[in-house]
């Protein structure tokens, strides 16, 4: 990548606030038991039904085994910014974003309804008077749902994009 991202400070604002929200239990690292914090509150939270509860289970499972492997270690700020700042240009071509898309999209209709990322946003504990503006920066075409391409598209610009400008960068909520 042609930019330093662990030098450029919006990138490092967007990450460190990627990482505060991520991390649900608030002890100051990303583990399986924010993981399973997340998949707990999904459950709760986006009335599914259980074949759909399985399917989200399975999917969760795998985003644990992706991010921590077999072990149970705990992420630190500093190394969560490091792995992300080294792997920026892979995100794109990495199985996230669809990962992403597949948890967030609770009724399995290959798309996101504003709903669906309402709930998100209340799974993560994100300010719920920011869905309105985090959706339609997400989605490019207007159509009142979020398809995969437009996820993985925002996705990817939200995790390596250093331009303060780009509608990705509400994709998570205000920093």
């Amino acid at each position: 990548m042609s930019v330093d991202l662990l030098n450029n400070d919006f990138w490092v604002r967007k990450a460190t606030a990627a990482f505060r929200r991520l991390d649900l239990n608030k002890d100051g690292t990303l583990s399986r038991d924010d993981m399973k914090i997340f998949q707990e509150r999904a459950v709760q939270l986006a009335n599914m039904t259980p074949h759909q509860i399985e399917v989200f289970a399975k999917k969760n499972a795998e985003l644990i085994a992706l991010s921590f492997g077999d072990n149970d270690h705990h992420i630190t700020l500093e190394e969560f910014l490091s792995v992300n700042s080294k792997n920026a240009d892979q995100i794109g071509t990495s199985t996230i974003p669809d990962m992403m898309f597949d948890i967030i999209d609770t009724d399995n209709d290959g798309e996101i309804s504003a709903h669906e990322y309402a709930v998100f946003f209340q799974i993560v504990g994100f300010d719920q008077k920011l869905v309105p503006e985090a959706f339609q920066a997400i989605d490019a075409d207007k159509d009142g749902t979020i398809s995969r391409k437009e996820f993985a598209d925002a996705y990817v610009e939200y995790c390596k994009g250093t331009d303060e400008s780009h509608p990705s960068r509400h994709m998570f909520g205000h920093m």
